[in-house]
């Protein structure tokens, strides 16, 4: 089950309401992240309710978590129950774009397997419940009261903490204190997800000051700023929320979601400073990598998009090294994009190896494409040796496609001989395809020997055709008398079709035989 809706809703609470309700015997697993989730789902435990909330945080992860992951754990009895923003849900489930890389393919098909419940105000019947608890909560009367806001987002001052970080104010304070909020939120708008460090914040704060602001900072500009932006509202939350790193210890910051929420749309246009692009590329989770270059490329920040993939490339993101190279190729980078797939091919990437030599042939570099598939197929790759005749037909090099081809059918090799007679035919050497078949077909094999009789037929040696099938069908081959009978009655040889039917009665008593007679 997912429960769709935006920030402070109330859908964690409404879940869990209904989890406690629905299974209070079973068993909670709340994964810290999704190679949590793929292990879980190896050998899953009975009788257990795995708990997503925010769901977006587990899918932007390396690895993700794939559809086939979900299954198993659907499959095993196990209740998968999460929490999504209808701004992530929206994009994962919409309609493929035209093009070669499908982002969100895994999402989509995971998404599809979900039962959804979408929550956005309260219904009469909560409203009226509400109204009843107000009689002795003033913070419930205050929400029922609100017009910008429902009653959830109230009480997690929401609208409060928007005002909070947009409030204009003469003391310079609070203007250190939203240039960090900003920074922060920013930067999880362009897939920032990780806790954000001091240090990250510190460099990218000065990106949103006026210049008589940095000129005037005092000594203790940034603990000001921090003070400001993790100043609880309402007793109930912050713009910046701390994490620990130990004890005592603060490993960075979270932004509030409802915040962030009202903050992407507000944003949505705004380009983000190269101030806080190069604090990014300095200062971040390595984990973001990747959603951190699609961002850049995005909004138009390739040097930066190519630092980012090149990081998750390393770090084995197989979708990072496609994008990486993608973006290398549309700056005209080629050399540079060969490289890195050549690394990883050398490393026993398959993908990049593939790509690597339909990237060389693209940009006219045949001859090793061809010497990179000839060093894979003499290591036995089949499907390496296919693309090197393959390569060699599309670029005009057909003998030479012929001769491997050849070579490999002499060998016993079936698929390079049938491809061997299609390349044969294709090319107006059908005496040499009609050859090799008999020559197969001669040493018994049969579908050699049906494949004779249609390439003769298509030519227009009907005589020989029905020769070949004539002795097959005399040495007991049923299916190539069914094969001589049909073959007569197209081309209209009614004397021959009697007298073979009549022979087939009289050898057998075959009463089908007498059936297919025609009438006279």
């Amino acid at each position: 089950m997912l429960v769709k809706g935006a920030s402070s809703v109330g859908k964690t609470r409404a879940l869990y309401e209904a989890v406690r309700a629905a299974l209070p015997e079973w068993w909670l697993v709340h994964p810290g992240d999704a190679a949590a989730v793929r292990t879980t789902a190896h050998d899953p435990p009975a009788r257990t309710v795995v708990w997503l909330v925010e769901l977006q945080r587990y899918l932007n992860q390396p690895g993700g978590l794939p559809a086939a992951t979900m299954r198993s754990l659907l499959a095993a009895g196990v209740a998968v129950v999460g929490t999504l923003w209808p701004d992530e849900y929206g994009p994962r489930t919409a309609l493929r774009e035209p093009g070669p890389d499908d982002r969100y393919a895994e999402d989509r098909e995971l998404l599809g397997l979900a039962r959804v419940v979408e929550l956005t105000t309260f219904s009469p019947a909560e409203r009226r419940r509400a109204e009843h608890l107000a009689a002795d909560d003033g913070r419930i009367r205050a929400a029922l009261k609100a017009n910008d806001a429902g009653v959830t987002e109230v009480l997690a001052a929401g609208p409060e903490l928007v005002k909070w970080w947009l409030a204009d104010s003469v003391k310079p304070g609070p203007s250190y204190g939203r240039a960090v909020i900003t920074a922060a939120l920013d930067a999880r708008r362009v897939g920032a997800s990780a806790p954000l460090t001091v240090e990250y914040l510190n460099a990218a704060a000065p990106a949103y000051l006026s210049s008589a602001l940095q000129a005037t900072a005092p000594y203790d500009w940034f603990e000001q700023a921090i003070k400001y932006a993790t100043t609880p509202l309402h007793g109930a939350t912050s713009c910046l929320t701390p994490q620990a790193a130990g004890m005592g210890q603060v490993g960075g910051y979270i932004t509030a979601d409802y915040l962030y929420q009202h903050a992407q749309h507000l944003r949505r246009a705004v380009e983000l400073p190269d101030l806080v692009w190069q604090a990014l590329a300095d200062h971040h989770h390595l984990d973001d990598s990747l959603w951190l270059g699609y961002n850049a490329e995005r909004r138009a920040q390739p040097g930066h998009a190519i630092l980012f993939y090149r990081q998750a490339a390393d770090a084995g993101d197989q979708f990072a090294v496609g994008w990486l190279v993608g973006v290398l190729v549309n700056r005209g980078c080629v050399d540079e994009a060969i490289a890195v797939l050549r690394q990883r091919a050398v490393a026993g990437d398959q993908e990049a190896a593939h790509r690597l030599v339909v990237l060389l042939a693209e940009h006219g570099r045949v001859d090793e494409a061809i010497a990179l598939l000839q060093q894979r197929a003499d290591a036995g790759d089949e499907f390496a040796a296919d693309g090197l005749v393959g390569l060699r037909v599309k670029h005009g090099r057909v003998d030479e496609a012929i001769a491997v081809l050849r070579l490999r059918a002499d060998a016993g090799n079936e698929r390079a001989a049938d491809r061997l007679v299609g390349l044969l035919a294709e090319h107006g050497r059908v005496d040499e395809a009609i050859a090799l078949l008999r020559q197969r077909a001669d040493a018994g094999n049969e579908r050699a020997a049906d494949r004779l009789v249609r390439l003769l037929v298509k030519h227009r040696r009907v005589d020989e055709a029905i020769a070949l099938l004539r002795q097959r069908a005399d040495a007991g081959n049923e299916r190539a008398a069914d094969r001589l009978v049909g073959l007569l009655a197209e081309h209209g040889r009614v004397d021959e079709l009697i007298a073979l039917l009549e022979q087939q009665r009289a050898n057998g008593g075959d009463q089908s035989a007498t059936d297919q007679l025609p009438d006279c």
